[in-house]
């Protein structure tokens, strides 16, 4: 603030400089004096001493400047008033120009502010100035909504932003997608390339929104200047007509060319395999793509992750293990490559070789709770809970234990209830789940694993039913579904269990064969079966539930009662 008051000081002695000299130093004095009541807050007395410097002198335009600043503070005609005068003496002064602009903005007056930045774009010869008046422009016109006018002002920034063409051009491009008009968008865009032809994001451009696929090819042979055979646009076009390995030398200069880093043609190679829907057309890809890939940049780790979810997507867990084998090999310590071997083996049961994996992860990484997350899962699958009990508690005893996976964090305090459970220690399992439960109150899994212990000790199930009466309600997991129809069936409601019986039967299983734990039993489907049919017994509709009883003998999860019910065709418990 104090340079600009400065600056307007030499403005005036400037103006004064073609008077007498006694006008020019009355007048400085006057200014002077103005300015030091000013700094020192008394504008009234400020005011006062600039009104007599224009007594002195009715062109001095500084002084109206000042004053127009200071009424600028309280009284919104009287600085516009002035200012404009400060121009009928100076219009071609960009700083009165810009100081009118900023009055209009502050009153909310958009229109007037935009044509005052207009003037300072047109008298400023700076380029940096020049792209500071454009944004102001645009941010104004953002506000009052116009749409138009702001395009034009992007095709103004073109110029002064020739390091930034790529910004402006999307800011163009987000404009007339809010116009909605694709004649006009076509018009501009061409008016571009006419000026830009050299600019390839505005052929991409063209390319997305004005060219059908069926054209792509004809369109880049006539811009064979922008897009050369290995450049990205042409290859992925060239994808879409033939198979992969026919582009394996273009594909290789286009994956080993220095000046592109190696994010940019790993999201380019995954952005071509998602566009496939078929996975054999996938699979084709990946096996060309990514090899490629990873000898072009066999320092990057992520290369040989190259593929990896859309196998997961798949479910093709052999051939995802497999892949993982090679970065393995390469990297044998590094934590990501152990993550991924143990989620794939833990898709294929493989729990003795997941704990080889995992042993070694807790070895090299001990803060990272992945490591004792999947261990546990594995030592429960194999019946294997004390081991599982205390591998858990000496992680949770770190002080330095990785909790930023709150989910996770939650799981391991559940698993080691789990385990409790499972190795028959009820009591001192129901204490931990209730430890959880005041932690993670609003856990759905929590709720439910707890009921399912309390079920097994036929304690109190009035409580459960309340706890899970608002859980329940629009649920679809076969687990929650079963466990709510067993605490029915505990209270001797058996009519009643049999709706939930039947919903856990018919909800998503899609998911529930991977469930962990204690939920992945209660999800069983032999096990709901069964229960179904015991319910049933006990509702005497005994003809069915010797059928349900039959039809659960092939599925996981039955007790060793069942034979014996259905030989008997009666109930044991």
């Amino acid at each position: 603030m104090k340079f600009l008051w400065t600056l307007n000081l030499a403005l005036a002695v400037l103006n004064l400089e073609a008077q007498s000299i006694s006008h020019e130093e009355e007048s400085i004095s006057l200014l002077l004096r103005g300015y030091q009541y000013s700094l020192m807050g008394s504008e009234t007395e400020a005011i006062s001493l600039w009104r007599k410097s224009l007594e002195k002198d009715s062109q001095n335009d500084a002084a109206y400047c000042f004053i127009a600043k200071a009424y600028h503070r309280g009284q919104k005609y009287g600085s516009i008033y002035y200012i404009q005068e400060a121009l009928r003496i100076q219009p071609e002064n960009i700083h009165y120009h810009e100081t009118k602009a900023r009055f209009h903005e502050e009153f909310h007056e958009y229109e007037e502010a935009i044509m005052s930045y207009e003037e300072c774009f047109r008298l400023s010869t700076m380029r940096g100035q020049k792209r500071r008046y454009l944004l102001q422009i645009e941010e104004l016109q953002t506000r009052l909504k116009r749409t138009d006018d702001r395009i034009h002002t992007y095709c103004l920034l073109l110029e002064t932003q020739p390091e930034q063409l790529e910004t402006v051009f999307m800011k163009i491009v987000e404009a007339h997608a809010e116009l909605d008009d694709d004649r006009k968008f076509k018009k501009n865009l061409l008016s571009l390339l006419e000026t830009y032809p050299e600019e390839r994001i505005l052929h991409e451009i063209y390319l997305d929104h004005f060219v059908s696929k069926s054209k792509y090819r004809k369109y880049l042979r006539s811009v064979e200047h922008v897009f050369q055979p290995e450049d990205p646009i042409s290859l992925e076009i060239e994808l879409a007509y033939t198979t992969p390995e026919h582009l394996i030398p273009s594909l290789e200069i286009f994956l080993n060319r220095e000046d592109l880093d190696f994010m940019k043609k790993e999201a380019w190679v995954q952005r071509q395999l998602r566009k496939k829907e078929e996975f054999s057309t996938k699979d084709r890809l990946i096996r060309v793509l990514c090899p490629l890939l990873q000898e072009a940049h066999p320092e990057e780790l992520s290369s040989y992750f190259c593929g990896v979810e859309i196998y997961w997507e798949e479910g093709r867990y052999e051939e995802l293990l497999k892949i993982l084998k090679r970065p393995y090999e390469l990297f044998p310590h590094e934590k990501e490559i152990l993550i991924e071997l143990i989620r794939t083996e833990e898709a294929l049961k493989n729990y003795d070789t997941l704990i080889l994996y995992t042993k070694k992860g807790r070895q090299l990484y001990p803060h990272v709770m992945d490591f004792y997350y999947y261990e546990s899962i594995a030592l429960f699958e194999l019946g294997n809970h004390q081991p599982a009990i205390s591998m858990i508690e000496e992680g949770l005893e770190r002080d330095d234990l990785d909790t930023d996976h709150e989910f996770m964090f939650r799981d391991l305090y559940l698993h080691r209830a789990d385990h409790l459970f499972a190795a028959g220690f009820l009591e001192i399992a129901t204490e931990a789940y209730e430890e959880i439960l005041s932690l993670f109150p609003d856990s759905d899994e929590v709720k439910h694993n707890y009921s399912y212990c309390l079920l097994e000790r036929k304690v109190d199930l009035d409580s459960l039913e309340s706890l899970w009466r608002e859980s329940i309600q629009g649920s679809d997991s076969p687990a929650y579904l079963h466990t709510y129809a067993r605490i029915l069936y505990g209270q001797g409601r058996y009519k009643e269990s049999l709706r939930w019986f039947e919903k856990a039967l018919h909800s998503n299983f899609k998911n529930s064969t991977s469930l962990p734990m204690i939920m992945g039993r209660s999800a069983e489907l032999g096990r709901i079966r069964e229960t179904y049919g015991d319910a049933l017994y006990q509702a005497n509709q005994r003809k069915k539930a010797l059928k349900v009883w039959k039809s659960a003998v092939q599925e996981k999860g039955t007790s060793p009662l069942l034979l014996k019910k259905i030989r008997d065709q009666r109930f044991y418990e």
